[in-house]
C-alpha cells in the first residue's frame, strides 16, 4: 500500500457511526451500572420520631430496601408522610450510593377533648392528630363542651376551642405540666383546674398571654413559700387575687 493510502483519511459518515456507537455503549453501560444493586436502598435512617413508629413510616413513606435510589422522589415521600396528621413536616434526603435520611418534626398534643368512646387528641397547631380510648393525665381534659364526632386531621375552628389552645400554648413548661383541666362551659369564665387542685380563673378570652404569665409568677413565688393556694384570679392580669386554702 502506498504512503498516500495509509494517511488517507477516515471518511466522515464512517467516523460518526464509530462515535454513535461508542456513544451508544457508554450510554448503555451508564444505566446498567445506575440500575445495579450499588444503587439499591440499603439504609433508610428515620430521626424525629415519637409518636410515630418506624414502620407506619415506612409504610407512608412507600419505601423498599430493594428499591434503587435514583428512583426515590422526595417530594412524593413527604406527601405521604403527610397523610399522618402526627406528622406536622418533613425532610427527605438521598445520600448515594445507598442511603435515604428521613427528619420528621411531630406535632405537640396538646389538649384531649371528648368524642364518642373516647378522647380526640389536639395538637399545639389546633390539628386531631390521634385518638384514644383511656385516660392520658399528662395531656389536659378539656370540658365544657359536647361530645361531638371527630376525625383525624381535622382543623379546629370554634373559637372557644382555639381560646383553649391559645391558654396552654402561652403557658409555661412548668405551669403547663400543672394543668389538669380547662373548662371553655362558659366563654366569659374560662377556668384552669391545677394538679393540686387550685382553680385559675381566667374570665373571657382577651389578654391571653399576660393572664397566663402572672398565673406562672404567683405559681412560681407560692412554690418558694410553700403555701396551700384555693384559687388564683387572674381576670385582670395587672391585679391577680389569690385565694389561700384554708
Amino acid at each position: 500500500m502506498s504512503p498516500e493510502g495509509k494517511n488517507r483519511p477516515i471518511d466522515p459518515a464512517r467516523r460518526g457511526i464509530i462515535a454513535a456507537v461508542l456513544i451508544a455503549v457508554i450510554i448503555f453501560g451508564l444505566i446498567l451500572f445506575l440500575e445495579s444493586d450499588f444503587f439499591n436502598l440499603r439504609n433508610i435512617d428515620i430521626e424525629g420520631c415519637q409518636m410515630v413508629t418506624r414502620s407506619e413510616i415506612m409504610a407512608l413513606s412507600g419505601l423498599g430496601e430493594s428499591q434503587n435510589i435514583l428512583s426515590v422522589a422526595p417530594r412524593a415521600v413527604c406527601d405521604g408522610l403527610a397523610k399522618d396528621p402526627r406528622i406536622r413536616s418533613a425532610i427527605v434526603e438521598r445520600r448515594l450510593p445507598n442511603t435515604v435520611t428521613i427528619r420528621i418534626q411531630e406535632r405537640i398534643p396538646l389538649y384531649r377533648m371528648p368524642m364518642d368512646h373516647g378522647w380526640a387528641v389536639v395538637s399545639s397547631d389546633g390539628y386531631i392528630i390521634y385518638s384514644i380510648f383511656g385516660a392520658d393525665p399528662q395531656i389536659p381534659v378539656l370540658s365544657g363542651i359536647p361530645i361531638q364526632t371527630w376525625r383525624l386531621g381535622q382543623k379546629i375552628e370554634e373559637p372557644l376551642l382555639l381560646a383553649a389552645g391559645d391558654f396552654l400554648n402561652s403557658a409555661t413548661p412548668g405551669l403547663l405540666c400543672e394543668i389538669v383541666r380547662v373548662d371553655v362551659q362558659k366563654p366569659e369564665q374560662i377556668y384552669m383546674e391545677l394538679a393540686s387542685g387550685a382553680i385559675l380563673e381566667l374570665g373571657n378570652t382577651e389578654s391571653v398571654r399576660r393572664k397566663m404569665e402572672a398565673a406562672a409568677i404567683i405559681l412560681s413565688d407560692n412554690e418558694q413559700k410553700n403555701r396551700a393556694i384555693q384559687t388564683i384570679n387572674v381576670r385582670s392580669p395587672e391585679n391577680p387575687v389569690v385565694k389561700l386554702a384554708e
